[in-house]
């Protein structure tokens, strides 16, 4: 069974306030599942979060780097 976070559990991990982790489940940029009025977070879907943060950053760097 998949581990599931709340958006406080998601907010320690990925560093954020748990304001900012709500905001990104209501606009999208963190999927998830609201359960009347929780949200909850699949690991898979916070790692998709923490990839998708990762291949910008890398990005960047590859646009940064080809620039020079």
């Amino acid at each position: 069974m998949e581990k599931v976070f709340s958006p406080e559990q998601a907010a320690k991990l990925l560093q954020l306030s748990p304001v900012t982790v709500k905001k990104y489940l209501r606009t999208g940029v963190i999927k998830g599942v609201k359960m009347g009025t929780k949200w909850r977070i699949p690991e898979s879907d916070l790692q998709a979060y923490v990839d998708g943060l990762k291949a910008k950053r890398e990005a960047k760097d590859y646009v940064r780097d080809d620039g020079e």
